[in-house]
């Protein structure tokens, strides 16, 4: 959930590449990486934060994602066409 909200935001979060659903949240490979070394966390943050123009094209990506797959009516209707796939079965 904070990774969304962090899109939500339109902060381009970086996660981990091998975190279970993370890299399926997040999206897009330049903003993954190996959490397990710390070189390559500060390298990808240097390199996202010095450069504005990929600053703001990740920012903008990271909310259209947001805004397009978990807004609140995304989820409630997800969840509606699911109960009612449920109640056809019975």
């Amino acid at each position: 959930v904070v990774l969304i909200e962090a899109m939500a935001l339109g902060v381009p979060a970086i996660g981990g590449e091998k975190s279970g659903g993370v890299p399926w949240v997040i999206d897009d490979q330049d903003l993954l990486v190996d959490v397990f070394d710390h070189k390559k966390i500060s390298e990808k943050l240097i390199n996202i934060l010095s450069d504005k123009k990929l600053y703001h094209q990740k920012s903008v990506s990271a909310f259209t994602k947001a805004e397009s797959k978990y807004s609140g009516k995304i989820i409630v209707d997800s969840f509606t066409n699911y109960y009612n796939e449920i109640l056809q079965q019975w």
